[in-house]
């Protein structure tokens, strides 16, 4: 839970992510953590994912003090609209 509250919290410090939702496994030894997401339009794919894979694998070495963590992946599940504006 611990994990999955830091992604969690992670992904909301970035406007560009709508929603974000994350699957932690434990593989041979090591902790692998998917998250899956909806961004905003108008967000650069590439930056944004590796942003988010850095801060993630940060956060989680540094406050939890996990040094077995395997791979960190962001899936990019869709784009959310932006709202229409108010006649």
């Amino acid at each position: 839970n611990a994990i999955q509250e830091i992604v969690q919290r992670t992904c909301e410090q970035f406007v560009e992510v709508g929603k974000a939702r994350s699957d932690i496994r434990k593989i041979k030894g090591q902790i692998h953590i998917k998250v899956r997401l909806k961004l905003r339009v108008k967000t650069r794919l590439q930056d944004i994912s590796n942003e988010l894979q850095r801060q993630i694998t940060h956060a989680i070495r540094h406050d939890l003090g996990i040094e077995n963590l395997g791979e960190v992946n962001v899936i990019v599940k869709g784009f959310l609209a932006e709202p229409r504006p108010k006649a």
